[in-house]
């Protein structure tokens, strides 16, 4: 059975395809954040996870707020680093 794949921009993941292809609920989900208009989501390797880069870390959390209140059975975490090498710093604990 053939689906359709989300619109994915460009930095692009070369596994997001096959990853929406495999798992088509992997596939809902992201277009379900993507719908939500919160920024460019994008999926890190295979699609263990999805993000979205902020500047601000209040537009991050609100972003998040978005997500957890929209989209009830998904959980959102947002993480500050860095710019360059350094460790990720959870900003929800």
């Amino acid at each position: 059975k053939s689906i359709a794949l989300p619109h994915y921009d460009k930095p692009s993941n070369q596994l997001a395809p096959a990853a929406f292809r495999a798992y088509p609920d992997l596939a809902h989900a992201f277009e379900a954040i993507q719908h939500l208009g919160i920024g460019p989501v994008r999926l890190s390797g295979s699609g263990s996870t999805m993000y979205l880069l902020f500047d601000d870390p209040l537009e991050a959390a609100a972003a998040a707020a978005t997500v957890e209140t929209k989209l009830p059975k998904m959980k959102a975490v947002v993480a500050r680093a860095p710019v360059g090498v350094g460790p990720v710093e959870n900003i929800n604990e």
